[in-house]
């Protein structure tokens, strides 16, 4: 079939797996493609097709299968076509699948994590979502028995766990060691974290999170200030203590400082009136000058 071209046919793709009548025919049809033409068919236009079909038939039989059986599919048989993944096809998986099942699973995805296209990758974070928060209501979460937290992260989440809502992590994993995890957090998880943990009002739990946004670029620090602000109107309201509110204001006013010369009236609003907002009581002469220093016009001084 790869060789005679029959990929870029959508009528032949339909034809030949249409005559497939058994999982064990798919299994034997995808291990022959796979060998044939891995660079072919990863590249073919018609890589989603052939997973809808593929899932089409084994979905039929995903409640009876067994964690190996899920393990072949989704880390061999379909490697080559499961970048194609998209919500209608994860919603196909049984959320009835044991721990074990769902982290072959995952493997799979996180095999060919950077060839799924940004859309649909929330897609796959959306079916981890869903099976972890049923096997937490159900009182028996996945993974309680791993004492590391980045051994837990990385076998329930992995590349995914960028999309998740730091509360969802302290629900799926009731002994998340938080701390452990700064260097794997996104921007927003770590402004979630620092207010939801409490770590906003302890020293040293802010300087591991001003640490990790320093390696940062200016963009992931401009997102974090903006979900802390958000974060804290949710909660406390404030950064009470003015130790740390001025180390997080010299530090991060200083990260961001690169742009302020492209900033606009509208976006100096923004700045102070939302993302700088809960530092702006730390604010002293020195750093009053900092910012004049880029304005230029009434619009922008009136927003300052």
């Amino acid at each position: 079939m790869v060789q005679a071209g029959a990929l870029a046919e959508e009528a032949t793709i339909r034809k030949v797996m249409g005559q497939l009548n058994t999982t064990r025919d798919l299994a034997q049809f995808f291990n022959n493609l796979n060998a044939l033409g891995q660079a072919q068919l990863q590249g073919s236009v018609h890589t989603g097709l052939l997973l809808s079909l593929a899932f089409q038939h084994l979905s039929l039989h995903f409640p009876t299968f067994k964690s190996p059986d899920f393990a072949y599919w989704f880390q061999n048989g379909l490697q080559n076509v499961l970048q194609a993944v998209n919500e209608t096809l994860v919603a196909q998986i049984p959320l009835t699948i044991s721990c074990d099942a769902y982290q072959n699973i995952l493997k799979g995805f996180n095999n060919v994590y950077e060839l799924i296209p940004a859309s649909n990758a929330p897609s796959v974070y959306g079916f981890c979502k869903t099976f972890l928060t049923a096997r937490a209501q159900l009182g028996s979460p996945c993974g309680h028995e791993i004492p590391s937290s980045e051994v837990w992260l990385d076998t329930y989440l992995g590349n995914f766990s960028i999309f998740a809502d730091y509360k969802n992590l302290l629900n799926w994993n009731g002994k998340l060691q938080a701390l452990s995890l700064l260097d794997k957090m996104t921007p927003i998880q770590l402004a979630s974290f620092a207010v939801q943990s409490g770590a906003i009002s302890l020293e040293k739990d802010m300087d591991l999170v001003l640490a990790r946004l320093q390696r940062m670029p200016a963009e992931a620090v401009d997102q974090f200030l903006s979900q802390l602000t958000m974060e804290l109107q949710l909660s406390v309201g404030a950064i009470r203590n003015a130790g740390i509110r001025r180390k997080m204001l010299k530090q991060l006013v200083g990260q961001i400082q690169g742009g302020f010369s492209t900033l606009r009236p509208e976006d100096w609003t923004l700045l102070l009136s939302t993302k700088l907002l809960p530092l702006l009581p730390s604010l002293g002469t020195e750093d009053a000058h900092l910012l004049l220093s880029y304005i230029s016009g009434c619009d922008s001084f009136q927003a300052l």
